[in-house]
């Protein structure tokens, strides 16, 4: 006697039907061989570029006509250098507006610091309700 759910997935070929593992390795996919293949090959363009201007003889003609025919392939570097340059402006933008935020929460001066004291004043001491107070 055959059971309802098997007869339904015998109408499937074997590669229609979907197992959690394949489902889970497809959703787990994050590109890494993708990007490694678009590097090797910009590096190979680059050194084929390089090989060919050094076999011109670094003539400036030559110079030019491979600028004209490969700048856009500078793209790609540019792409990934300015995401980088982009994420480092907002981390210290992002760790800047934390520390201000620290400071107004903690009424903190200008020259003191949350790892620190400020340099005029003891080495132990606590704020207190009216001013600063040494241990």
């Amino acid at each position: 006697m055959s059971l309802p759910w098997r007869s339904i997935v015998d109408r499937f070929p074997a590669s229609e039907v979907r197992t959690a593992e394949s489902e889970a390795k497809d959703e787990s996919f994050d590109g890494v061989s993708v990007r490694g293949f678009l590097w090797t090959l910009f590096i190979f363009k680059m050194a084929t570029v390089a090989a060919i201007f050094w076999a011109a003889g670094g003539s400036g003609e030559a110079g030019i006509l491979l600028t004209v025919t490969t700048w856009y392939w500078l793209i790609i570097p540019g792409i990934v250098a300015s995401g980088w340059f982009a994420y480092r402006y907002r981390l210290r933008r992002v760790r800047a507006r934390r520390l201000a935020l620290q400071r107004a929460e903690w009424m903190l001066d200008e020259r003191e610091t949350m790892d620190g004291q400020s340099p005029e004043r003891s080495e132990s001491v606590t704020r207190g309700v009216d001013g600063w107070h040494s241990m």
